[in-house]
């Protein structure tokens, strides 16, 4: 088969059209040559069809993405790995796909039996067209086109009931970010965690038929409220709640609905008020009562204290590590603490040893300063540390200070006896008495 450049699609399939076939031996066969049943002058002719594009659904009305007070068509909508929901097509998945549409159409007004797709001069546009509600139930219909390479136009009519109580109010929260609390805090809600959120800049987005301005002084009267959904938001334990407005049914004569998702027909995992409220961890501040020892022979751990919290005095040896038990009553909790070692002996001078305190309340943390730390244990390095044993006289003074003081009266005879030496002159003085020296 002859394929002439451009014959493959992206997606390295075959293109709709015709391609010659020309047959040969693939062995010496000089006697013989081969043609193709109905082949023109030796060559035949390979036929690539156009494929069909198959639509999923049908029905009376197809579906709309809601928003504020307007609806507007699906037709190209997508699952989350990509894939168009409302129809199929053949080969390359990523081929380039186009849209063409008319304007809204009233079902009151007209009838689609006589403004087919096909024969409707303004399928042009490019942009899903917008159902607009009014203060009735309104019928639409939309005549439109889906161009796909190598696969035959479909043309369809989509219809659309818009009904006039269900506007949506679409609170959409700020992706990435998230109210942030430590755990045993009090729990803001209703007027304050509303204010919170909106003057915080946590909601991307409010896109309702109520002006901001309108939202905000609901907030600031107490009108319209928020909370963190859970069963008793005073005991929150750490992890990720969602968080909901409330009292909109009191201020807007219940005709809105509340929506957290871009499309309300979107899946609940897509509604972006969910795990926007974060309990972190508390740290707890850990002291040792002392990480240093004086050798004596045996082995030393240092005892650890929890500021705020009372260490009970029974402990449990598990697995090697020591477990205590502090409580708070003012919180009204107990939690246990183990600390672990690092295999150090705890005894000899100089050697290597870590205490690593862990606690199993998984609401609280320990500050990393304190969690793990060094013991010493000081001494000379034969492991004596006792001073030399103090011998006493028996009125009490030690024998050391009796010895430096007879020390001090020896040296000051002989100095005394020095000096009267060099005063006296042995030739003249006869009288027995010593004269100054000269």
């Amino acid at each position: 088969i002859d394929f002439a450049s451009g014959s493959f699609d992206k997606g390295n399939y075959l293109n709709a059209g015709y391609y010659d076939i020309e047959g040969s031996w693939n062995t010496d066969m000089t006697n013989y040559k081969v043609t193709f049943v109905g082949s023109k002058e030796d060559k035949g002719v390979l036929e690539v069809q156009l494929a069909k594009i198959s639509f999923k659904e049908s029905g009376e009305y197809n579906q709309v993405i809601e928003q504020d007070d307007r609806l507007t068509m699906s037709l190209g909508a997508t699952d989350d790995d990509g894939k168009y929901v409302n129809f199929t097509f053949a080969g390359y998945e990523d081929a380039d796909i186009e849209f063409y549409f008319s304007n809204p159409y009233s079902l009151d007004n007209n009838d689609p039996s006589k403004i087919l797709p096909e024969n409707d001069p303004t399928v042009v546009g490019t942009v899903s067209p917008i159902f607009y509600r009014t203060g009735n139930d309104t019928r639409y219909f939309v005549n439109f086109k889906i161009v796909i390479p190598n696969h035959e136009t479909y043309y369809g009519q989509w219809t659309a009931l818009v009904l006039v109580d269900t506007i949506y109010i679409r609170i959409l929260f700020v992706d990435g970010k998230t109210y942030d609390a430590v755990y045993g805090d009090a729990i803001p809600d209703g007027k304050q965690l509303a204010s919170e959120l909106w003057d915080g800049g946590y909601i991307d987005k409010l896109s309702t038929g109520i002006q901001n301005a309108k939202f905000k002084e609901y907030i600031e009267t107490g009108l319209v409220t928020a909370k963190v959904v859970t069963e008793d938001a005073s005991t929150l334990t750490r992890g990720s709640y969602s968080i909901v407005f409330e009292g909109f049914e009191n201020v807007e004569d219940g005709k809105y609905q509340v929506t957290y998702k871009e499309n309300v027909t979107d899946p609940d995992s897509k509604a972006t008020n969910v795990g926007k409220f974060v309990v972190n961890r508390r740290e707890l501040t850990i002291n040792w009562d002392k990480t240093s020892f004086v050798y004596d022979g045996e082995s030393h751990l240092p005892t650890p204290e929890i500021e705020g919290w009372t260490r009970l005095p029974e402990t449990q040896t598990v697995n090697g590590a020591t477990v205590y038990t502090f409580t708070n009553e003012k919180l009204g909790k107990t939690v246990t603490l183990t600390v672990r070692t690092n295999g150090g002996d705890f005894t000899t001078v100089g050697s290597e040893n870590f205490v690593i305190a862990e606690i199993s309340d998984d609401n609280y943390t320990l500050d990393a300063f304190n969690a793990t730390r060094a013991v010493s244990i000081t001494g000379d390095l034969g492991g004596n540390t006792d001073p030399a044993p103090v011998i006493q006289t028996g009125s009490g003074v030690p024998l050391w200070l009796i010895i430096v003081v007879a020390v001090a009266l020896f040296v000051a005879v002989i100095a005394l006896i020095v000096v009267l030496t060099k005063r006296r002159n042995p030739n003249t003085d006869t009288d027995g008495f010593y004269d100054p020296a000269e």
